[in-house]
């Protein structure tokens, strides 16, 4: 299969921030359509931001305004990574029960000096208890378990917002999502990075839609580099583990796709992966602004399912 037959030209370079513009007055429509019929009151997102991290920082002012120009609410709540965890659950929970709050995020923040194990433990009961009716990020437990047993569409639930972003990109600029299950067959995609935000959830996704697919962890790939295997059987790469220019052209099977979601500088050597790949996502200005996007769909799609 010649990957570069599955490439809209016509839309190339990828350019998230002008795809996530493009969507925002049909958004918009749909947000005021939706105000309307809830006697005036605009679905409304509340983010958990722990102020320490200035990549959360970002990311909430760049959410706040982007539901801003489309009407719909965002409401910040902030606390320190220090904070007591249950000081947190009981915000949760109290936003659980506020009638007007629709959407909950809880905004990840970098582990700093906790370890993998201590991180987890502190994170996971955090996205536990917010409730799935309003889990607008798509990271509860029940959401994820509603993603892999493809059960999500149909259970007013929603993919991660990152997840979205990837896949919208693959629809837009290729003809990819669009192949049958003899073609999908064929190709091979890798995931790296096992994240709740984007591995898991994408893994499983693409697997219902009949991909072959392959999660990859940090031991697995430290191991693939080990031993020079790098990546050249796979046609599509994603890439989100935060490791700043890991994958270079060498690595890659020629024509091959290249979706990096890695944070916050880039998992892809951009300058040797062009002129390999068929199709390469730019950081900044690929999946990123996509993901703001996405997030704001999610939190209308919740009230209309």
């Amino acid at each position: 299969m010649n990957l570069r037959d599955l490439i809209k030209t016509e839309t190339l370079p990828v350019d998230g921030y002008a795809l996530a513009l493009a969507r925002e007055p049909g958004l918009a429509i749909r947000a005021q359509q939706l105000t309307a019929s809830r006697e005036n009151q605009p679905a409304t997102i509340a983010a958990i931001l722990f102020t320490e991290d200035a990549g959360s920082l970002l990311y909430t002012r760049l959410k706040r305004e982007a539901a801003a120009r489309l009407g719909i609410g965002y409401q910040v709540f902030e606390f320190s990574v220090t904070d007591p965890i249950e000081k947190v659950i009981t915000q949760v929970l109290q936003l659980n029960l506020d009638s007007k709050i629709t959407g909950i995020i809880l905004q990840k923040p970098g582990r700093g000096s906790r370890s993998p194990e201590e991180y987890k433990a502190w994170w996971q009961p955090l996205v536990a208890a917010i409730e799935p009716a309003k889990d607008v990020d798509g990271l509860t437990p029940t959401t994820l378990a509603k993603i892999k047993a493809n059960e999500w569409r149909e259970t007013g639930t929603v993919l991660p917002a990152t997840c979205r972003a990837v896949l919208l990109i693959l629809k837009h600029y290729t003809r990819i999502l669009e192949l049958d299950i003899k073609a999908k067959a064929q190709l091979k995609v890798v995931i790296l990075g096992r994240s709740e935000l984007l591995g898991l959830p994408l893994a499983a996704e693409l697997i219902n839609r009949k991909y072959q697919v392959s999660l990859i962890g940090k031991s697995e790939l430290n191991n693939m580099i080990e031993q020079k295997v790098f990546l050249k059987d796979f046609d599509i790469v994603v890439s989100a583990t935060g490791q700043r220019s890991l994958i270079t052209g060498d690595w890659l099977k020629p024509e091959s796709l290249v979706i990096d979601v890695g944070e916050p500088q880039g998992d892809v050597d951009f300058k040797s992966v062009a002129p390999v790949a068929s199709f390469v996502t730019p950081v900044p200005g690929g999946v990123g602004p996509l993901t703001v996007s996405c997030l704001m769909e999610n939190s209308l799609d919740l009230l209309e399912r």
